[in-house]
């Protein structure tokens, strides 16, 4: 599988869980807040969370075989030169955005 067709996995599954995330900002900002609700979100994100840390393994295992740095400049670096930067960085972009939502859900907490 190419870095391409990789990120575009990644980028799926970090979609859904975007989607949890406001869902669940939804759920904890109802005047009355479903504990069943939260909790199944809960699980759900977890799951999400997993996964997307299986798919970035992988991603930062191949990136290390093929002899790039690990950090952002490896990681930049590959999808380079594999022809997908603009979809990384949109990734990456997306990645903060979820990583902002789940920060705010945990305040509303």
């Amino acid at each position: 599988m190419s870095l391409a067709q990789h990120l575009g996995r990644q980028r799926s599954h970090l979609e859904a869980f975007i989607t949890l995330l406001e869902s669940e900002r939804r759920t904890l900002s109802e005047g009355q807040i479903d504990g069943r609700q939260l909790a199944e979100q809960a699980q759900e994100k977890q799951a999400h969370i997993s996964r997307l840390e299986a798919l970035e393994a992988q991603r930062l295992a191949a990136q290390r075989k093929l002899g790039y740095g690990e950090g952002r400049r490896g990681a930049e670096a590959a999808a380079r030169d594999a022809g997908c930067l603009e979809a990384w960085l949109e990734f990456r972009q997306r990645a903060l955005h979820a990583k902002q939502l789940n920060q705010l859900n945990g305040v509303l907490v």
